[in-house]
């Protein structure tokens, strides 16, 4: 019964864990529940998978919805015209909005963000000036006279010889009358069965939709733009097929003991089964045929997820990567209760070695990859950097033996550098004591089934291992300890212990009020490249925990991936 509890409570664990990750709205042909039956359903996901404007999760790795009766605010007009004009809009503006995202909650999307920022250099989006500062007031309902004259600025759109005849012209703002003028005649935004246009009234998000579909009659590029697949599309490259453990959660209790020797090798507890080890890749439409690529390790405390979630993690850096050139390869590998430790690491580089050696195939340039993930995905980004073609960490799963599998440089969020001492880097004002220590000091935490420790069984250790017991026998330093072998595995499969003068830059990110992964550990791991005079950067964000949450930082961190890939 126990044993059951535990079980239960890692299972907690480890899905709160997965998912604490950066989420966002993904591309997607499925209609949105919310839009099955209506008559604009086709309308609606069209203009969505061009990425024009999307649905999106009200949880973290949740259904979307496109909620297609809202109003459409400021923000959703501005990143419906930046997804149009997104290779127009290159710049943005150093202008700063006092109400456009604030701490501790976001208060728009990254996507909103970034696209407001866009809009405001296109000149096609103003602030006010108001005794608080300079503001966009991004959430609030897009009128319509606001709507025809952003769409107006955008296209170009001049108004009309005479002016349209509707009910209440004598309502428009005198700055919107050229384009509200201009959008009646041209049936773009027309007046209601009273004559009346209601400047002041507001669209939903179908509507604004209706407005484009409207318009790609006498603006062929739009009608173009519909019919895109909004630069998502992907392959997905089996690489080669690993062998699993197969064993279950419930299964744990009846583990038969296992001798040291066989610590670190994938056990069976049923049939043996292998796993598509496969790359998940994505190609910008406007390759150049030699593209910069990003690879990305999906989170999950290493027991839960496989390489489609980027889409839901982190799909605002795939669609960062993809509008500025960069291919992204989603890699895969084997969870802990699959495969223990160094196979899934060997997977991971298998993966890099086929896509350097196929570089020329699929359109990459082979000298310029960088790697990033987040959280379990984070350390893998730290390991499979430092390591670089380490005969140690290398591996000869899958061939192309020779082919180096080394990266230029590393995105990581919030991820684990020191496997033994994130008990030790715990904040008691963060999180209580005795929940870290089952969360990181017994058999059943995640850095010590991801060793498969919680399945190693002798007599002195009849309940598995724990990183304390660990720590306790490299501070011993008995090379005879049964545990020694695996005490050097867990210390070379550790981050910090892999940092030398010759490692890529790094990027490092994490908040400070990350209850399951300890701030330090980026801290620990920053001080030692900065030691190895490392380019590094680490950025440390206040009142943040186990997640990417404002745009300002993604904005941060996203361009400095684009310009590592670009230079």
């Amino acid at each position: 019964m126990k044993n059951h509890q535990r079980i239960r409570r890692l299972l907690t664990v480890v899905l709160t864990l997965a998912l604490c990750v950066p989420a966002a709205a993904t591309v997607s042909a499925v209609q949105y529940p919310d839009t099955a039956g209506r008559p604009d359903t086709e309308r609606i996901d069209a203009w969505s998978d061009a990425g024009v404007l999307r649905g999106a999760s009200q949880e973290p790795m949740g259904p979307e919805f496109f909620r297609p009766d809202a109003p459409a605010t400021r923000a959703d007009a501005a990143e419906s015209l930046y997804a149009i004009f997104r290779d127009a809009w290159t710049e943005r503006t150093e202008k700063t909005f006092s109400d456009l995202y604030g701490l501790p909650d976001a208060k728009v999307s990254y996507a909103g963000v970034n696209a407001i920022l866009h809009a405001v250099a296109a000149d096609v989006l103003h602030g006010s000036e108001t005794p608080m500062g300079r503001t966009i007031s991004p959430l609030n309902p897009v009128t319509r006279e606001e709507l025809a004259v952003m769409i107006a600025r955008a296209f170009k759109i001049e108004a009309p010889a005479e002016d349209a005849d509707f009910k209440d012209a004598a309502s428009v703002s005198r700055y919107a009358t050229g384009a509200v003028s201009a959008f009646v005649s041209k049936g773009y935004l027309p007046v209601g069965e009273d004559g009346a246009f209601n400047p002041d009234g507001t669209v939903t998000r179908s509507e604004l939709l209706a407005v484009y579909e409207r318009m790609t009659k006498d603006y062929p590029s739009l009608a173009a733009r519909k019919t895109e697949s909004g630069s998502y599309a992907y392959t997905e490259i089996l690489v080669g097929k690993s062998p699993i453990a197969d064993a279950a959660f419930s299964q744990w209790e009846n583990i038969a003991a296992f001798t040291p020797a066989h610590a670190l090798e994938p056990f069976t507890y049923a049939e043996n089964r292998e796993k598509d080890i496969s790359v998940r890749f994505y190609k910008p439409i406007r390759s150049t045929g030699h593209d910069p690529l990003l690879l990305y390790v999906f989170g999950g405390a290493w027991v839960l997820g496989d390489n489609t979630q980027i889409e839901a993690q982190n799909f605002a850096l795939l669609e960062t990567c993809l509008r500025n050139g960069i291919a992204v390869a989603s890699l895969s590998y084997s969870l802990s209760q699959e495969a223990a430790y160094p196979q899934p690491l060997h997977e991971l580089k298998a993966q890099i070695r086929y896509l350097r050696a196929n570089a020329e195939s699929l359109g990459i340039d082979p000298d310029n990859f960088g790697i990033a993930g987040a959280s379990a995905g984070g350390y893998w980004a730290q390991l499979l950097a430092l390591t670089g073609d380490s005969p140690a960490h290398e591996g000869e799963l899958f061939g192309n033996a020779g082919v180096s599998s080394k990266v230029g440089y590393a995105l990581d969020m919030f991820g684990i550098s020191d496997m033994t001492n994130m008990f030790g880097q715990v904040d008691p004002y963060i999180q209580d004591i005795d929940t870290a220590r089952f969360m990181h000091d017994t058999p059943f935490s995640a850095e010590a089934m991801f060793f498969g420790m919680n399945r190693y069984k002798s007599e002195q250790y009849p309940a598995g291992v724990s990183m304390a017991d660990i720590r306790a026998v490299r501070a011993s330093g008995d090379v005879s300890h049964e545990l020694w072998e695996l005490a050097q595995t867990v210390k070379s499969a550790s981050p910090v212990n892999n940092v030398d003068s010759g490692d890529p830059p790094f990027l490092l990110y994490h908040g400070t009020q990350d209850f399951l992964v300890p701030v330090y550990q980026d801290i620990e791991l920053y001080a030692l490249l900065k030691k190895a005079n490392v380019p590094a950067q680490i950025h440390i964000a206040a009142y943040t925990g186990h997640e990417l949450l404002h745009p300002a930082h993604e904005i941060a961190i996203y361009d400095w991936v684009v310009a590592q890939a670009k230079p």
